[in-house]
């Protein structure tokens, strides 16, 4: 996402004062519901969002390249059905 993000500002011509970093782009997310900054987000983490803290989302107008998710697994364990629901999920979309 931080690639995405250095694209679109140098486009548009922004030079944003970036203070501090989230590791994750769910740390970021939980930050910017509580009011502390702004970040970029995926589609699916909005579609899904299920956090205390409701977060102001619109889509912008530039367009920005798909992304794509694996999911890897061993073929000698059997999967939790956590993570056999996750891949579900993935593959749904």
């Amino acid at each position: 996402m931080a690639e995405v993000y250095e694209k679109l500002c140098e486009s548009s011509g922004a030079k944003p004062q970036v203070i501090f970093e989230a590791n994750s782009i769910i740390e970021a997310s939980e930050l910017c519901a509580a009011g502390l900054g702004a970040t970029l987000v995926t589609d699916m983490l909005v579609q899904s969002w299920r956090w205390k803290e409701q977060a102001f989302f619109f889509e912008l107008e530039e367009e920005v390249e798909d992304r794509q998710l694996l999911a890897v697994c061993s073929k000698q364990r059997q999967l939790s059905l956590a993570a056999q629901r996750f891949i579900d999920f993935l593959r749904a979309d």
